[in-house]
């Protein structure tokens, strides 16, 4: 009997200790946090000079973030971009080349069967 009233006297002091606790608060700010914040925000507008090194630093973060390249030497990347750049201006001599001829035989070849 005494561990069954000890228990119930347990239980009835958490339900009081909760019903104090569950009081609803009201939202405190900090006066640092909400300074902090302000600090943030620039004051000026920037023009379009930083804008411009701005965007194209988040365009070279998001290119190697997306590559990796973020996890390698600066040697490594130097070979890894220069096979990219080399690969790309092949790439566009050969469409430049190549592509107007290989449009007009294909249109062409269209004509000709849609003649069929």
């Amino acid at each position: 009997m005494r561990g069954v009233a000890a228990s119930q006297q347990a239980s009835a002091a958490l339900r009081q200790r909760s019903t104090v606790t569950a009081r609803p608060t009201r939202a405190r700010t900090n006066s640092s946090s909400v300074k902090s914040l302000r600090a943030r925000v620039p004051a000026e507008p920037k023009g379009p000079v930083n804008t411009c090194y701005e965007a194209l630093k988040l365009a070279k973060y998001r290119y190697e973030v997306t590559t990796g390249l973020y996890m390698m030497e600066p040697w490594e990347k130097t070979i890894f971009n220069s096979i990219l750049i080399v690969s790309v201006c092949f790439s566009l001599y050969t469409a430049y080349v190549y592509l107007p001829s290989y449009l007009q035989n294909l249109g062409v070849k269209i004509a000709e069967y849609s003649a069929l």
